[in-house]
């Protein structure tokens, strides 16, 4: 698991415009968040499979929802509360 800091406003901005630099900035956040949203499901009781596809839905909402979010003023916050509203 990464544990070096990332500027997720800088990445969520990048996604909501679109195009290659959205599917370039998405890739950090991935890396950064994905074991932690897996290990939120896994400690819920979810199986792998389950935390797995899971996580990967939060992905797909996270990117689809940035250019409709307006301004995201905590940006840490609104990723997790995409998670959990899945």
């Amino acid at each position: 698991m990464t544990t070096a800091a990332i500027d997720e406003a800088a990445l969520l901005k990048q996604i909501a415009m679109g195009g290659h630099d959205a599917r370039q900035a998405l890739k950090p956040l991935y890396h950064y968040y994905a074991p932690r949203f897996r290990a939120f499901y896994l400690r819920r009781g979810l199986a792998h499979a389950d935390a797995d596809e899971l996580c990967q839905e939060a992905f797909i909402k996270i990117a689809r929802s940035t250019g409709t979010a307006g301004i995201i003023r905590s940006p840490r916050a609104w990723l997790w509360l995409s998670l959990i509203h899945i």
